[in-house]
């Protein structure tokens, strides 16, 4: 096995543990961040560059009490990880509404 697909192995590997762990709010915020792709990575075919950081985001859901602390936890997380590049806050509003709307109905249907 070349190095490519160990890469793409482990990053399938990786994938499934985070859905087994997460389940659907981390597909959906996977997806989110991909669409908006606020650092700009999504160069690739691959489409969960942003796996790491949603699985530190996803924790923190039930900090947010808003949409707009939300969008905080989501940049925080962001500047964890990149740094300055993360940009600002209002950068993530959209995500956070995105991700707000998903988690609120995820939460009705699991009573």
């Amino acid at each position: 096995m070349n190095k490519n697909e160990e890469i793409r192995l482990r990053r399938k590997q990786d994938q499934r543990q985070s859905y087994e762990r997460f389940g659907q709010i981390y597909l959906d915020l996977v997806s989110i961040l991909w669409e908006h792709d606020p650092i700009g990575l999504n160069c690739s075919s691959h489409n969960d560059e942003y796996a790491p950081e949603a699985c530190t985001i996803i924790p923190r859901l039930k900090e947010a009490a808003s949409e707009s602390e939300l969008c905080k936890i989501v940049h925080q997380e962001f500047i964890k990880w990149f740094g300055t590049t993360a940009g600002s806050e209002t950068k993530y509003i959209k995500i956070a509404h995105e991700l707000w709307v998903v988690h609120q109905s995820l939460k009705l249907t699991d009573g």
